[in-house]
């Protein structure tokens, strides 16, 4: 037995040092992968220390786990010695492999996101290119390799014990007595970043999280704790001239479009030309934060101006409390909605959320037009900016009236893949030109600028088609970021929040540029202040803004009072007037958002109160349902579950599958004919996904099967009013007309949808069946030709051409 021990921990001692070798290595690493990307790389020697320190505490684990098993096995000992280190070494890989494409550790924001939005977000976003997949292959070969060297070294062999048991004893140690950094001794986050052990900096994200879940929070039954009286101020009324109608609104939200890169005075300027033109056009805010480090924040903010919870709004899903935002504000005066956005409708629950408005048109990925394709290769999250301006300009064509149109871009997201070739030669002719304090800086992230060279100009065609619309000169644009671009390191901790904010309009009478601090949850509180002043509208006496309206003056100024939330679980930074507590440290603010520390220890305690005081509101409100008074009346379009289809959905454990599972189901058993099954899951699955349309037509077609017309229609007809240019909508009708009988109304559907769709093959069948039906099969014959001679295979078009001949 004492052999074995002895033959067990001269093993044990290779693989412990085969493991620090490989896990140090990890660091080399991400240094090679981020030294070109950030200032002051040299603190990757700091990290080297701390990923040690680290790095001894799970070698103890291991042999404590281990020397536990094998004094039962020795070789079960070796095996889970060996899993162990080996997880922990992917692991380690994986975090690191986060902050070289991000630039920012992995934190307790993993837990706001469900496994499909992850899944989304890995696939999407370029994360392990060639080089790390090369990487992670060699090092899991090299920390093999070392084990094989290390246990057939006689040096090694002689020192064995004595070596497990230093490393014992130093991981128990630094276990007890943990040895890390603070980040109140880093100026600069992403100098913290660069030091901290990614797991550690995890880890201890988690512990806050999870004990802030803990924590108990108690406000009276009744209680509205965001709710108060608004005076709806105007401060931008006197920049704005007067007009007969109802103004347009055009949000567009630009992601990762930080300050660095819009202005004159921008460190990288030049990549935004479009843009830093309408700076000098508009009303401005050069000092403008989002209040979310992150997309999830964005809509709720800009939109609405309401407050975080645990992990944003958004993040609420079907338990989203009761509240209102500008979509729903004006609907009431006649304003038609309409939100673009290229990619997933389901990512962060925005669907749901835009439902609860009552949007009236949410164009995205899954209801896109039929002639246009994503290319994966250049747009990993959905249709380019581009084609997403394209297809809402010809969406809006006929509108009149007032409108409301809000553009959510991707383009500019990882993996930064410019789709345009033109625009990325003018970027490489720009970066030429750019002075070498900052071209070194640029060329490392050369793919970064192309994209934001290629949704500038995006831009700039889409402002050209709205100068075509008869009511341009009566419509209001209002132009920012979602967050600052996240893979480039920011000056200062406020920095990663600074965003331009441009409002520009044919309506201002004289552009300014501001430099008081402004915010996204300013704009909703504003607009309607203008819209008040202005128009004549009249809005709710009480809301739970965060934010009173934007402050407009020349001077460094703010008038802001609310934290920040960096990522989700994460609100760590608050801002009062020019104070801006951060990582437990205090500064004041200045012009450009230079950031002076300040010791105070009062205001210091003041703001961590603040603080600490918003979040369980924050938390309160959202949880329990008491954020505003006003129920969303849209919730009414939610479909109501029977006992009974609740309990099926949960004997078929619905709760883990995500929406494209639920939909596969729900088709599935409509063509086995269980069609109440069907639509129990198509119920629940819009719910959840409301504008998911294929599942509503499924919906519709099992009640056309059953001969159930006027539902089937009822619900055809909800998804056209959702998305009038979706073509499978006219198809599903176009059948269920023709089942019950009306060729004639199977014919103008069929009419209709090809006039909003161009040539679609299956709604050319469709009107050919028509025409058929009402005896008019010279037309028929020659339509279903058509389909034909374009290789279409469908049985309809088959048996109708057989059907023809024989006539």
């Amino acid at each position: 037995m004492k052999e074995r021990m002895k033959i067990f921990f001269r093993k044990e001692a290779a693989h412990g040092l085969a493991f620090l070798v490989v896990w140090l290595g990890v660091r080399g690493y991400e240094w090679m992968s981020v030294s070109s990307r950030v200032q002051n790389s040299w603190l990757e020697l700091n990290g080297l220390l701390y990923d040690f320190a680290i790095g001894l505490p799970i070698l103890f684990l291991v042999f404590a786990t281990a020397s536990i098993v094998s004094a039962a096995n020795v070789k079960l000992g070796r095996v889970v010695s060996l899993s162990l280190f080996t997880l922990a070494l992917i692991f380690h890989f994986a975090v690191t492999q986060y902050f070289v494409v991000t630039l920012l550790p992995l934190s307790s924001d993993l837990f706001g996101y469900s496994i499909d939005d992850m899944l989304t977000t890995v696939s999407s976003s370029g994360s392990i290119g060639i080089g790390g997949s090369l990487f992670f292959i060699a090092l899991i070969g090299v920390f093999f390799y070392l084990i094989y060297y290390f246990s057939h070294k006689p040096a090694i062999e002689r020192v064995s014990i004595p070596l497990a048991l230093l490393f014992s004893v130093s991981g128990f140690f630094l276990m007890v007595f943990p040895i890390q950094p603070s980040a109140e001794d880093f100026e600069h986050d992403v100098e913290y970043y660069l030091s901290v052990n990614k797991i550690d900096y995890l880890i201890k994200q988690t512990n806050r999280f999870l004990s802030e879940q803990k924590a108990e929070i108690t406000f009276a039954k009744d209680e509205y704790p965001f709710l108060h009286k608004i005076n709806y101020e105007d401060p931008i009324g006197r920049y704005v001239n007067p007009s007969k109608e109802l103004p347009n609104i055009v949000f567009i939200v630009v992601e990762g479009l930080g300050r660095d890169f819009v202005g004159s005075d921008a460190p990288f300027k030049g990549f935004t030309p479009f843009l830093d033109s309408l700076t000098t056009k508009s009303l401005y805010w050069k000092n403008a934060l989002s209040n979310a480090g992150r997309t999830f924040g964005a809509p709720p903010s800009i939109l609405g101006s309401l407050p975080y919870g645990r992990s944003g709004v958004m993040n609420y899903g079907t338990a989203l409390p009761d509240h209102q935002t500008i979509i729903s504000l004006l609907k009431p005066y006649g304003y038609r909605s309409n939100f673009f956005y290229g990619g997933n409708p389901n990512f962060d629950n925005l669907d749901l959320f835009l439902e609860r408005q009552g949007i009236d048109q949410f164009i995205n990925e899954s209801n896109f037009s039929d002639s246009v394709k994503i290319n994966k290769a250049t747009s990993a999250w959905g249709y380019t900016d581009r084609d997403v301006f394209s297809a809402a300009t010809k969406a809006i064509k006929k509108e009149s009236g007032p409108r409301l149109d809000i553009f959510l871009t991707l383009s500019t997201h990882e993996p930064f893949v410019c789709p345009d070739e033109r625009i990325k030669m003018k970027a490489d002719q720009r970066i030429e030109l750019l002075p070498s304090s900052i071209k070194t800086e640029v060329m490392a992230n050369k793919n970064i600028f192309e994209c934001l060279l290629y949704t500038d100009n995006a831009i700039r065609e889409l402002m050209k088609a709205y100068q075509r619309r008869a009511d341009f000169a009566n419509t209001i644009f209002i132009i920012t970021g979602d967050h600052r671009l996240i893979p480039m390191p920011s000056e200062n901790k406020i920095k990663r929040f600074h965003v331009p904010l441009i409002v520009y309009s044919p309506l201002i009478a004289k552009p300014h540029v501001f430099s008081s601090l402004a915010i996204h949850s300013a704009i909703t509180p504003t607009l309607l202040g203008l819209l008040h002043d202005k128009s004549g509208l009249r809005f709710p006496d009480e809301m739970p803004f965060i934010s009173e309206a934007l402050v407009a003056d020349s001077l460094l100024s703010s008038n802001l009072d609310l934290p920040l939330i960096r990522n989700k679980n994460s609100v760590t930074e608050y801002v009062e007037g020019n104070y801006f507590l951060s990582d437990d440290r205090l500064y004041t603010i200045e012009d450009n958002l230079t950031l002076n520390p300040l010791s105070n220890p009062e205001v210091k305690a003041r703001l961590k109160k603040k603080l600490a005081d918003f979040q369980r509101k924050s938390i309160f409100a959202l949880d329990n349902n008491r954020l505003d008074k006003l129920g969303n009346s849209h919730k009414a379009n939610a479909f109501v579950l029977t006992k009974e289809e609740e309990q099926y959905l949960v004997s078929e454990h619905t709760e883990s599958m995500n929406p494209e599972q639920q939909f596969e189901k729900a088709r599935t058993l409509a063509f086995a004919k269980e069609y109440g099954k069907s639509r129990s899951f198509v119920k629940q699955l819009l719910n959840k996904s409301p504008n998911f349309h294929d599942a509503r037509i499924l919906m519709a077609r099992t009640y056309g099967w059953e001969k159930q017309y006027d539902s089937a229609e009822k619900y055809i007809k909800q998804v056209i009013h959702r998305a009038p240019a979706y073509a499978d909508a006219y198809v599903a009708l176009a059948d269920v007309e023709y089942w019950r009988g009306a060729s004639a109304k199977s014919l103008q559907a069929s009419d209709s949808g090809l006039l909003v769709s161009g040539a679609n093959p299956d709604l050319m069948i469709r009107k050919a069946r028509s025409l058929s039906a009402m005896g008019k099969n010279h037309e028929a014959k020659l339509l279903v030709e058509s389909v034909l001679r374009n290789g279409s295979r469908d049985e309809i078009a088959l048996d109708l051409e057989r059907r023809l001949k024989n006539e």
